[in-house]
């Protein structure tokens, strides 16, 4: 693998794949890295009936699951993500441990879908070893996390590489390749209205990481990101995206109807090229 700049500002190619075909994608997560293609759909990863049944579980059962509610959302993430464990990674590795626990009694199919995931990516990884990275004692990271998103939520634009600098990142970041922090889900329920994600066809290299600042915040910003041209990216229920979110700008619209549900997180390539990891 190699980093290279992004040149094609205005074409960023979206694989897509059948789960049973998935070895015609084989080198994906090296295709992202080295900038050739910008992500990939995995079609039919999870079941739709396990993906609604998931989620009407949690709803239902799921109030001891350990969470986190940001301010600024009606919804709920299930599982502590990692970006929100301030300097806490003891408690995040805890809470990883009580999520997978809990997360099976909730709903016994939880293990194999996570299962499902795990083998999609690994399928994505040309022959690399793709795993949830563990802590010095062996604790396992969280794999993904449960997203839900409530009418009128939305995700502010952003682009993942501008975490990688947050302490609790301390323990990853001498294990990788800091090119790119990529993102992957697989959406659970999709809103009769809104909550879409837009992938900006501008990145956050040779100085794009303040430009939002520097124009002034995201609502004067939003006008010049959407002038420079963006792409709708619809993964339908039970499929898996895996996506460049570290260098690309990108947002959720507002969600005017239902709800949106989303299982994932993030991945990386090693350091040494040799090896990728994902945790949420």
């Amino acid at each position: 693998m190699s980093s290279q700049a992004l040149t094609r500002e205005n074409e960023l190619p979206i694989a897509e794949v059948a789960f049973g075909d998935i070895a015609e994608q084989a080198n994906a997560i090296a295709q992202i890295f080295d900038c050739s293609m910008a992500g990939v759909i995995v079609r039919g990863v999870i079941q739709p009936d396990h993906a609604a049944e998931l989620v009407r579980r949690i709803e239902s059962d799921g109030g001891s699951l350990p969470s986190f509610r940001p301010p600024t959302l009606k919804g709920c993430i299930y599982g502590r993500p990692l970006v929100s464990a301030g300097n806490g990674l003891r408690d995040y590795l805890n809470d990883a441990k009580t999520f997978r626990v809990l997360c099976a009694e909730v709903f016994p199919e939880y293990p194999r879908i996570e299962q499902r995931i795990d083998q999609a990516l690994k399928g994505l990884g040309g022959g690399r070893p793709v795993t949830v990275p563990c802590d010095r004692d062996g604790s396992p990271y969280l794999a993904a996390t449960v997203r839900g998103l409530r009418d009128g939520d939305q995700l502010p634009l952003h682009f993942e590489n501008e975490t990688l600098q947050r302490p609790v990142m301390n323990g990853l970041r001498p294990l990788l390749d800091l090119s790119t922090l990529m993102s992957f889900y697989v959406p659970l329920v999709i809103p009769q209205d809104g909550g879409e994600l837009r992938l900006f066809h501008t990145n956050c290299l040779k100085g794009g990481d303040s430009l939002i600042n520097r124009l002034g915040g995201e609502e004067k910003a939003r006008p010049h990101f959407e002038e420079r041209g963006f792409q709708t990216v619809v993964p339908g229920v039970g499929d898996l995206l895996v996506f460049d979110g570290g260098r690309w700008y990108h947002d959720v619209t507002p969600i005017t109807a239902g709800s949106r549900w989303t299982l994932g997180g993030f991945l990386a390539v090693t350091r040494d090229h040799q090896a990728v990891h994902y945790w949420s």
